[in-house]
């Protein structure tokens, strides 16, 4: 078995920022957690980012077609899809039992779950 690669993302860790510092520290140990092989614990940490997203940023959950969205709403999908993705990874439920993920899969939620917050983000 060769050994892992490290991981190398710049991703926003909003540490000097009191309201942020605890997201900010979730997206570093996930990111941690992937240069150590635990893919598992790296999604429950890109979850815990999202979940804060969700009850912090004001995009508004769509109630209409995806094409009819306003352009918040279609911020508000793209987290939920990445939510819903992290969800399928740490539950054992009949549709998510066969589930597997790698760890390109969790670099990518993380890369995109970082980019969200950047997005949200004053600038």
């Amino acid at each position: 078995m060769s050994r892992p690669r490290p991981v190398r993302m710049r991703t926003v860790a909003p540490l000097g920022d009191p309201q942020r510092a605890e997201v900010g520290r979730h997206l570093r140990e996930a990111q941690r957690l992937l240069t150590t092989r635990e893919v598992k614990g790296s999604i429950l940490e890109i979850r815990l980012v999202l979940e804060w997203i969700r009850q912090n940023v004001p995009w508004s959950s769509p109630g209409r077609k995806p094409a009819q969205c306003s352009q918040t709403e279609r911020w508000w999908r793209i987290q939920d899809a990445l939510y819903s993705q992290t969800r399928g990874a740490l539950h054992n439920d009949e549709v998510t039992k066969d589930f597997h993920y790698d760890r390109a899969e969790a670099e990518t939620l993380l890369a995109m779950t970082a980019a969200l917050l950047r997005n949200e983000l004053p600038r």
